[in-house]
């Protein structure tokens, strides 16, 4: 696969319909406005560390398992020490998880801890996705006032969450920092 150097350091992989100015948008979907149609299963065609942040909003689920690995290795082959990594994902026990069969990776709480090249700098649970806006302000302020409470235990203890708590009060979404360490 040809490497290409990026016109922008950032990089919106799976960028669906959120097209963004200023970054390099990369999707398999050929429906949507991409700088660059890929499937990144196969790798990025990206120069090696030329990227310092990567955005990666509900799109590794859409990965297949024993690719995982892979995908994450290309994403810190292509940044350079230090980048940022943003990940949203659909927690595993939430029915989001499930409405579509194109979801076929689970996410956990843990799932990034132990990724190849990378430092994990934060993660939180969210009952409530956190990175959809909601049409409705009402249910913007309802989202930003109950994600707290909600979210509370789960962040808190999330090793009991996870093995007892989680298929009884599911947690929407998970979001996860990572920096890349070479």
């Amino acid at each position: 696969m040809k490497k290409i150097k990026p016109k922008y350091p950032r990089l919106n992989l799976g960028s669906g319909n959120e097209y963004r100015e200023g970054w390099v948008n990369i999707d398999v979907d050929p429906r949507w406005k991409t700088d660059i149609l890929c499937d990144i299963e196969k790798g990025i065609p990206l120069e090696d560390n030329s990227i310092e942040e990567v955005f990666i909003k509900h799109v590794l689920e859409h990965i297949e398992p024993r690719k995982f690995q892979f995908v994450m290795s290309e994403l810190v082959r292509v940044c350079k020490k230090n980048a940022k990594i943003v990940i949203y994902c659909p927690y595993f026990s939430c029915s989001i998880t499930y409405k579509t069969i194109d979801h076929i990776s689970s996410i956990s709480y843990y799932t990034f801890d132990t990724t190849p090249g990378t430092e994990l700098v934060h993660k939180h649970l969210y009952f409530f996705r956190k990175s959809f806006g909601y049409s409705s302000k009402l249910v913007n302020l309802l989202v930003k006032v109950l994600n707290p409470i909600f979210s509370f235990f789960p962040n808190l203890f999330p090793l009991v969450y996870e093995r007892f708590f989680c298929w009884i009060s599911p947690v929407e979404e998970i979001y996860v920092v990572l920096k890349v360490k070479k």
